[in-house]
């Protein structure tokens, strides 16, 4: 989900960079290791932040071609 949320972040000229929430600390701690975000608690207690450069390497890792249609 980080690597098509990064890929729209990309194609609406954001640079890749994201921001979301994790429900506890435990996942913060998880998406820091895992994909390289940076907790910054600002808005919200489990606040998260995917820079340019961690955002396009989950792209090219976990390639996922995005469709449109209705399932």
């Amino acid at each position: 989900m980080f690597a098509i949320v990064a890929q729209k972040s990309m194609d609406y000229d954001f640079g890749g960079a994201i921001t979301g929430f994790a429900a506890n600390m435990d996942l913060v701690q998880h998406y820091c290791r895992a994909f390289h975000a940076e907790y910054i608690g600002m808005l919200h207690e489990y606040q998260i932040f995917i820079d340019e450069k961690p955002a396009q390497e989950l792209v090219e890792v976990y390639d996922y071609e995005w469709t449109d249609e209705e399932v």
